[in-house]
């Protein structure tokens, strides 16, 4: 297993993070949202209001299965990806899962003041926000903390993950090794 999967709420910065340790370890970093979008040609909002989340997430597993068949990846993940279809056992075999935690107030807080505004935030007023945060996030937290490594997303230092991730995975830091031989 070569690949790196980040899981997390959204607004947690797994986007962020990934393609900078992809720039760090010299490899692809996939965006499994924007792969979703590639390939059916759809938006997600748009896909959920016409074909519903259990087709969805359907989809999502299809792309998520191709996405881990690959060789030296970072994949940043949907939010809900974990949480269904058995993907976190898929995503454990298949690849070092590292989960990227923030505490309920700090992801409101990010995603209040995005500058991209997303559907999740769109339609709520704060006081609606914070609650699905905390409500989302107790059904979420236990599928997030199987991954194998978590890190504190409310103050990335990708030097510090990086090593940590040396670390843990001595097949990544082989390849780490041979790619900054050179």
């Amino acid at each position: 297993m070569k690949n790196i999967l980040l899981i997390g709420f959204p607004g947690c910065g797994k986007s962020t993070i990934g393609k900078k340790l992809a720039a760090k370890f010299n490899f692809q970093h996939i965006d499994l949202d924007d792969a979703f979008e590639a390939k059916y040609r759809i938006g997600i909002p748009a896909f959920f209001s016409k074909y519903g989340e259990n087709a969805f997430r359907t989809c999502e597993r299809e792309v998520l299965m191709e996405t881990l068949n690959l060789d030296n990846v970072i994949i940043s993940s949907g939010g809900g990806t974990p949480c269904f279809n058995n993907n976190m056992d898929m995503m454990k075999q298949k690849a070092l899962v590292i989960y990227v935690s923030m505490s309920d107030k700090m992801l409101f807080s990010r995603l209040i003041n995005a500058k991209r505004i997303r559907p999740l935030v769109a339609k709520r007023s704060p006081e609606e926000l914070l609650e699905y945060i905390e409500q989302t996030m107790a059904i979420r937290r236990p599928f997030y903390e199987q991954a194998h490594l978590t890190i504190n997303g409310e103050s990335p230092n990708i030097e510090h993950f990086t090593q940590i991730i040396l670390n843990f995975h001595p097949q990544i830091s082989d390849e780490y090794a041979l790619n900054n031989a050179n």
